[in-house]
């Protein structure tokens, strides 16, 4: 056999070979050479057979062709030995010799197909391969999934499968047979390395702590992660461990181009969190492509002790949704009142600073001894934020944004301290409130200059601390000498303001003004007093809270215009109970602009109650109290006053002082240099006097106090029976009886009754004022039954020259609307405005008779009118608009609605020569041609009233169709 013969054979493998070389890892021009290589030296080996013969050294001689049979003759032993065999095996041998070299043309074309045979086979050998891969990276996930790997925690953790890298793409190692290796195998062992190693160092933390290396590590965490957002957000979502947090507004920002944006509020969203959804952001992170060892170093770095790290937490939960409602946290609608500094001599305010207070400058230290108790004070009335401003601290702190000189916070509730009766050590206080510090407190009081105790209303403190008392002072029983002396209550706290131990710490205490005595021969490094909301600051807090600017910004004028709700926006607890009953009546879209009638006696009730749960009371305060309080505020209506002198209290026999502090303050008498007491508020006032006499007035005798107030010519009594109304309500009823225990069910019926014949008679004689806060007063009522009865018979409203406010307006069409047709609703001279016509524009088309002269309604306001003669109901046959600054803009609109309706009779469009500032204004020309064109529909005349110096068809014009 000769070289060409062995050639055959080899071609005959080639496709197998070719195959081999179309393995997916080689490249594709590696591929292509290597095939053509081989397909050009076989074709020039068949088609050279001499030179390759020569070259090959293979003759045609009888020795090797003897020794060629003789390898014959060994590979084939036994009954192939036979010389028959031999002799057809030579005889094949010879035969197929002599046909090629006959047809020599039939090998290159055997090896072009068996080379393109090679091609096809390869492709289809890396297309299998491919697939082969693709299924067990599927096969991977179905079995262990992407969750697994996420949470893992414990045993889920140390078995979680690392992730390697084919075809460009990341998956994780299958079942499937073991894939050959390739260039590709070092990198991928490195990466499962470095997820191994953070994986191993995430595993020794606990979530606590790994939720304190984030915080700590936020900044630099914010540029590493803000390529992976969009596949960190994938895998928050699939777990379902973090559905407070909304990740459509991180995508949008991600999705503009805003990653770094993107990635901020991601952390902060996951910070504000559960701490477990740090562990599912470190184990997404780590299984992304970032630089893997600079996410070691962060998590190596030295943080603080575990015990530190668990009481900022627990500070931080505590005080974020402390006296918040659910769906508010402190930090996003916190708005700080007004602080300002002031001088005290013996505990008493005596003169106070414009100077503006920081939160963060409030425990700056005035001595340059450290070794001094720093003491802080922070007076205010009840209502005004302390309590939330302590919040507000803590909050901070536990966060690290203030006072990080401090390493341990402790807040101390005053109503705790007074549930403790017996004998105890300040460390038994400590562990009692917070009991992971128990096995701490050796340590804790090592460094009392990082140490912060609050005391949050200390007035309340029951009995008070004795600081005067110099006899008990001296008593060893009574002094404590160390956090592990055992005392009472108020000697651990005294002896801890007056430096005896602890020394150099710090302490903030908050207390009403009424109580400044209890803080007597204490010396305090700073004095400071918390007034409320300025405007502007009660603004900021509305926008903050309602979170809807528009909707907000509508609040703000509603309550500029309303003097009760502006003359109590300075207190922060009366804003918070108003916010709280709005934002119910948000509108569910931006563009909605309707505002809510505000019902004034519930929103006091949600203002007062809490005031007395401060005080120290339980859900059902005393009704004695109130009693004696109210009573004392009916006094104050009757002679127009606030102070009362410190006989005017004493004469209410016992009624207790933190009770009576929630709504007086103490102020100094300058003409009989004695103490007054005065209420705060005059609302507050009227309403306790309003609640007195619902709880205390016989039932018959309401009825008459009703009458005497309303027939008041002096506006005294206004606010009181407005009160008093809405007290009687079947909703104010009922939370009297809830909440206070009162048992007055009666009460509503007897109003209702009174309401029906009384107001129902007098109504058409009142003057304007009183028949506007009549409507006021039925509204807080808030029986429909009761509105229709009484209204229905009123057709005539005058209420001209009366200037009326868009609540006003508010309230007029909510009320009006349940009377029957109105002959005359006169509000000229108003200062009604475009705003106000569309509160009234839901009643204005029951109307026979409109007057809307000498307003500045304009064409805006007018276009709004014209919608009201549009509406098939429409009643209005006389309309005057007299004096609105109407310009030819509107007349087209006019005339196209007075085609269409088919209830006007009398357009007054003239003007009122006393006020020319306001005249409308027509031209000659255009008034013309829309009267003409209008003749063609309806027939019209024309009244004129004389001229004014101006253009005589412009200035006086009236319009009566046929």
């Amino acid at each position: 056999m000769d070289f060409r013969l062995l050639f055959i054979k080899v071609t005959m493998k080639l496709p197998y070979l070719t195959a081999v070389l179309n393995v997916p890892k080689m490249r594709k021009f590696q591929r292509f050479a290597v095939s053509c290589i081989i397909f050009l030296i076989g074709t020039f080996a068949l088609l050279n057979p001499t030179l390759a013969d020569t070259r090959l050294g293979i003759s045609r001689s009888s020795k090797a062709a003897k020794g060629y049979e003789d390898k014959i003759k060994l590979r084939e032993p036994g009954a192939h030995d036979h010389p028959a065999n031999n002799a057809g095996v030579e005889s094949k041998t010879e035969n197929t010799s002599e046909e090629l070299s006959k047809n020599t043309w039939i090998l290159p074309v055997a090896i072009v197909i068996s080379f393109i045979v090679g091609l096809i086979v390869g492709y289809f050998v890396k297309k299998c391969w491919k697939k082969c891969c693709r299924n067990g990276y599927e096969n991977e996930q179905n079995d262990c999934g992407e969750q697994r790997a996420i949470l893992g925690s414990g045993a889920c953790m140390s078995e979680a499968p690392t992730s390697i890298t084919t075809f460009g793409e990341e998956v994780r190692p299958s079942a499937s047979p073991v894939m050959p290796k390739h260039r590709t195998a070092k990198k991928k062992s490195k990466d499962e390395d470095g997820v191994n190693e953070i994986t191993q160092e995430l595993a020794r933390y606990t979530d606590l702590k790994l939720y304190r290396i984030t915080e700590i590590c936020r900044d630099k965490l914010e540029s590493t992660i803000k390529d992976v957002v969009e596949q960190i957000i994938e895998t928050h979502e699939s777990t379902g461990r973090t559905p407070e947090i909304n990740f459509e507004e991180i995508r949008k920002l991600n999705r503009s181009n805003k990653r770094l944006d993107a990635s901020q509020l991601l952390l902060k969203l996951l910070l504000q969190g559960d701490v477990q959804g740090c562990r599912i952001f470190w184990n997404t992170l780590i299984r992304k492509p970032v630089d893997r060892q600079y996410l070691l170093i962060l998590l190596e770095q030295k943080v603080e002790e575990e015990v530190i790290l668990q009481h900022r937490y627990n500070l931080r939960v505590q005080s974020r949704n402390m006296k918040m409602p659910k769906s508010r946290l402190i930090s996003d609608i916190y708005t700080e009142p007004r602080i300002t500094l002031t001088h005290t001599e013996h505990g008493d305010v005596t003169e106070k600073s414009n100077d503006h207070v920081e939160i963060h400058e409030l425990l700056k230290r005035r001595s340059s001894d450290t070794d001094k108790t720093n003491i802080s004070v922070v007076y205010g009335a009840a209502g005004t934020g302390k309590t939330t401003l302590i919040q507000k601290i803590i909050h901070d702190w536990a966060k690290g944004i203030t006072y990080e000189e401090f390493k341990f916070v402790l807040h101390l509730k005053v109503q705790h301290l007074n549930a403790i009766k017996g004998r105890i050590t300040l460390s038994g206080l400590i562990a009692d409130t917070y009991p992971h510090l128990e096995n701490y407190l050796d340590d804790l009081w090592k460094e009392p200059k990082r140490l912060l105790f609050i005391f949050d209303d200390l007035s309340h403190l029951d009995p008070p601390i004795s600081f005067p008392d110099d006899e008990r002072n001296s008593d060893p029983r009574h002094r404590c000498t160390g956090p592990e002396s055992i005392c009472l209550v108020r000697d651990i706290l005294r002896c801890l303001l007056q430096g005896e131990f602890l020394k150099g710490c710090s302490v903030l205490i908050t207390a009403r003004l009424w109580k400044q005595e209890t803080l007597c021969h204490v010396t305090v490094d700073s004095t400071s007093q918390i007034t409320g909301f300025t405007s502007e600051k009660a603004k900021e807090y509305f926008c903050s809270y309602l979170a809807n600017e528009q909707y907000a910004n509508g609040i703000v004028q509603l309550i500029e215009q309303n003097d009760i709700l502006r003359n109590m926006c300075c207190d922060p607890l009366f804003c918070y109970a108003l916010a709280s009953s709005l934002e119910s009546h948000k509108p569910q879209r931006e563009e909605q602009k309707a505002m809510p009638v505000i019902n004034h006696t519930q929103v006091l009730f949600d203002y007062i109650v809490p005031l007395c749960r401060a005080c120290g009371y339980d859900d059902k305060p005393t009704l004695e109290s109130l009693v004696k309080v109210g009573g004392l505020a009916y006094k104050g209506i009757t002679h127009n006053t606030l102070s009362f002198e410190a006989g005017a209290l004493s004469e209410m026999n016992y009624c207790p002082p933190n009770f009576t502090s929630a709504f007086m303050i103490q102020d100094a008498d300058k003409q009989n240099s004695g103490l007054v007491y005065e209420f705060r508020h005059s609302v507050v006032r009227d309403f306790l006097a309003a609640v007195a006499k619902i709880l205390d007035t016989p039932i018959a005798q309401l009825k008459g106090l009703l009458d005497q107030q309303f027939t008041d010519t002096t506006g005294r009594f206004r606010t009181f029976s407005l009160f008093l109304v809405g007290l009687s309500s079947q909703i104010s009823v009922d939370r009297l009886k809830r909440q206070l225990g009162s048992n007055r069910s009666e009460v509503h019926s007897c109003i209702s009754q009174w309401l029906r014949e009384s107001v129902k008679r007098r109504l058409k004689h009142m003057e304007q004022s009183m028949v506007l806060h009549t409507l006021y007063s039925l509204l807080e009522f808030g029986d429909d039954q009761v509105l229709q009865e009484v209204l229905t018979p009123t057709t005539t409203v005058k209420l001209n020259q009366l200037r009326l406010t868009s609540l006003d307006c508010t309230v007029l069409s909510r009320t009006l609307i349940y009377s029957g047709m109105i002959e005359e609703l006169d509000l000229s001279s108003c200062f009604v405005q475009p705003e106000e016509i569309q509160k009234l524009e839901p009643m204005l088309h029951r109307c026979v008779i409109l007057r809307l002269n000498q307003n500045k309604l304009q064409d805006s306001g007018v276009k709004l009118i014209l919608k009201s003669l549009e509406k098939v109901d429409c009643k209005i046959q006389t309309l005057e608009l007299k004096s609105n600054h109407l310009t030819d803009d509107f007349l087209c609109e006019l005339f196209s609605v007075l085609r269409t309706n088919r209830s006007l009779t009398l357009l007054n469009l003239s003007n009122s020569s006393q006020d020319g500032q306001h005249d409308n204004r027509f031209t000659s020309e255009s008034l013309q041609r829309h009267v003409d064109n209008y003749t063609q529909h309806k027939k019209i005349r024309w009244l004129r009233y004389g001229h004014t110096g101006l253009d005589n068809t412009s200035n006086v014009f009236t319009l009566i169709t046929q």
